[in-house]
């Protein structure tokens, strides 16, 4: 048989694309353009240079014997009724809102039984290595512990200290390459991680349309395909998820700690799909010491391998989470945090005072990253939006609310509002009034999201939809965060009103707020020098001007003074 050879070059190596081997001969030989189409045309016309270079998932037959192995397990450990029903208490299961449209993600795109877990592309060393420790799990703890020293990994990082090479196959349109070069940017601006299209490594990505999304998790060695299928896959968080796996995340619903914070509702699930549940052990999935994300964009949404798609197969254990699981508008703050400490993005640099649980950011360690609704070189601010406030709540209430409520707010609004409790004392808050949103299994486009702290990296609870939550939130500490997402339909949003349980002397106000006397506390860095002056002086304009339009008659003018958050 011809084969993709070079007299100097020799042949392709295993596991290297036909792109890079053809750059390579091209570099060499300074060979035309219609010479190189040439070579490349020939090495496809012998079946060379098509998708047997890339790493070579597990067959079919293998594939199944994992899973029937998981489905055995699985039913073992659940012959109990009460937990084969997945019942944490006598309450009946959720029933779907029927007005709600199906998230869209990769469940709905793949064949689901090509893959494991849904989307996770396994080779041949990856399931024998997860045969032998399901095997092992089943014996007694302490054999179990012995085994644990020397285990061979199920995968492996790359290097930090190179880009990831990659590649796109003829396959994916141009439109596609976009959004997954918007989805490698998404990475690449929060980590240290970096990408180089049609970069010089062995090592390396190609993105192909497989005809669904999927991915291996880690680096594999050779070229190790990304399925990104057109129309389907092609939305950046689903590509953000899949780049995901890729740098080495498994599923948020797989960690080993899944049962502290989700139930898996088996008597939704056909007994053939619940190896799509199952924990991935702390061996092989470290989870960092990070906490558990409801939010992450590697988290399985609530009817995914539902038999009755009006129940969910997945129900957090705090029911005001469950509208939060399954986004994927793009990798969470702590989907950041975990690949920043994979691959000790933060070691070169050195201590920052960071506030909000923020930490310092690996390609600028002068600053600090930044929970979403927080800003400033130190977290100290509350993130600027069009409204919003930092606001010191007292025993009595005031409201805040989204632009124009009762009416509709326009799309791609955005509002954050930082409530703080004198120290010693609680947050309040309670929805009232009109409540509305567009609807989705996922709040991911337009909702409010609630974070009651005090550890604000992890994703709040997010509500969408027309059902007003009915609930009293409460804070751990003394600050709650309200983040308000307006994309795409306009509806007529939210109201809530919030107190202290401790008197307070002032209360702050702005845009989106009514309330009694009043001072507002910054909502940007204002600091020192021109250019942050006129920030300031830009930023309280406009609250003079949002004052005058949406604060009641008793609300004083003067109640726009800028105090820095930092000073509280």
């Amino acid at each position: 048989m011809a084969s993709c050879s070079d007299p100097i070059l020799g042949a392709r190596p295993k596991g290297i694309s036909s792109n890079w081997f053809l750059a390579s001969v091209v570099n060499h030989h300074r060979i035309t353009l219609s010479e190189s189409v040439f070579l490349l045309t020939l090495c496809a016309s012998v079946a060379l240079c098509a998708s047997e270079y890339r790493v070579k998932k597990a067959s079919r037959a293998s594939l199944n014997r994992l899973k029937r192995l998981i489905n055995e397990k699985t039913e073992q450990q659940h012959s109990d009724e009460k937990k084969l029903i997945g019942v944490l208490d006598d309450s009946p299961l959720l029933v779907r809102d029927p007005t709600a449209q199906r998230h869209h993600d990769e469940l709905a795109v793949n064949n689901l039984d090509e893959y494991f877990q849904g989307d996770v592309e396994l080779s041949e060393t990856q399931v024998e290595i997860l045969e032998k420790e399901i095997v092992e799990s089943a014996e007694d703890s302490k054999a179990r512990r012995r085994r644990k020293v020397g285990k061979a990994p199920l995968y492996k990082r790359w290097d930090r200290t190179r880009p990831i090479s990659y590649d796109f196959a003829s396959s994916v349109p141009y439109s596609t390459r976009i959004k997954i070069r918007q989805a490698i940017q998404l990475w690449e601006r929060k980590t240290c991680v970096r990408f180089q299209e049609s970069g010089p490594n062995v090592d390396r990505l190609e993105f192909f349309d497989g005809g669904g999304c999927s991915s291996f998790v880690g680096r594999t060695g050779g070229t190790q395909g990304i399925s990104i299928s057109t129309p389907g896959c092609d939305v950046v968080g689903i590509i953000s998820h899949e780049i995901g796996h890729a740098l080495g995340i498994f599923h948020e619903q797989a960690r080993p700690d899944q049962s502290s914070h989700i139930t898996v509702n088996y008597r939704n699930i056909p007994i053939g799909r619940w190896n799509n549940f199952y924990p991935v052990s702390l061996s092989q999935a470290d989870v960092f010491g990070l906490p558990y994300d409801a939010g992450s964009v590697m988290h399985y949404g609530a009817y995914g391998f539902a038999t009755d798609p009006y129940t969910p197969t997945i129900t957090t254990t705090d029911k005001n989470l469950q509208s939060t699981i399954g986004q994927r508008a793009g990798p969470s703050f702590l989907d950041f945090a975990a690949i920043n400490i994979a691959y000790g993005c933060n070691q070169h640099c050195g201590y920052l005072p960071c506030r909000h649980n923020g930490y310092p950011n690996p390609n600028n360690c002068s600053e600090c990253l930044c929970p979403d609704g927080f800003s400033g070189s130190i977290c100290q601010y509350v993130q600027y939006t069009s409204c919003g406030a930092h606001i010191a709540v007292s025993q009595d209430s005031v409201s805040i609310y989204s632009p124009n409520h009762p009416y509709q707010f326009d799309s791609n609004s955005e509002c954050v509002w930082l409530l703080e409790a004198p120290p010693g004392g609680k947050v309040f808050l309670e929805f009232e009034d009109v409540f509305q949103f567009g609807c989705e299994d996922t709040c991911d486009k337009s909702f409010v999201e609630v974070k009651t702290g005090p550890d604000f990296r992890v994703t709040g609870y997010r509500f969408c939809c027309s059902t007003r939550p009915t609930k009293r939130f409460q804070t751990l500490g003394n600050e709650m965060l309200v983040l308000f997402k307006g994309n795409r339909e306009r509806s007529r949003g939210f109201k809530a009103r919030v107190w202290s349980d401790v008197l307070s002397t002032s209360v702050a106000v702005s845009h989106g707020v009514s309330g009694k006397e009043v001072a507002v506390k910054s909502v940007a860095d204002a600091g020192n020098g021109s250019a942050r002056e006129s920030v300031s002086k830009r930023i309280a304009n406009e609250k003079k001007n949002a004052h005058a339009t949406s604060c009641p008659q008793d609300v004083r003018r003067n109640a726009t003074h800028l105090k820095p958050v930092a000073e509280v």
